[in-house]
């Protein structure tokens, strides 16, 4: 039995991560200004999938717009899970 996906963090949740790690808020450009976020060109991402200069053009994307960072994020947990399945973890 696979478990439910998580919700997505709130944007408060990820500054109070950043926080709590000493780290600095990253700085990303005006999401209305990039494309919609593809989620089958991030998960062809994950799945290396994609020519040399489709992961820099993608990587870019991830790096400048906070909607296709969260969602990169949210795609790459998934395939996690997906790939290792807790249900199937040795118990302790």
């Amino acid at each position: 039995m696979t478990e439910p996906e998580p919700e997505p963090e709130s944007d408060d949740e990820i500054r109070a991560g950043w926080k709590s790690l000493g780290l600095p808020e990253p700085r990303f450009w005006d999401d209305s200004m990039g494309p919609e976020v593809d989620e089958r060109v991030l998960l062809r991402l994950v799945r290396d999938e994609l020519t040399d200069a489709e992961v820099k053009a993608v990587g870019g994307l991830i790096d400048s717009f906070a909607s296709w960072n969260r969602a990169y994020t949210e795609v790459l947990a998934a395939e996690f899970r997906r790939r290792h399945p807790t249900d199937s973890a040795p118990e302790s």
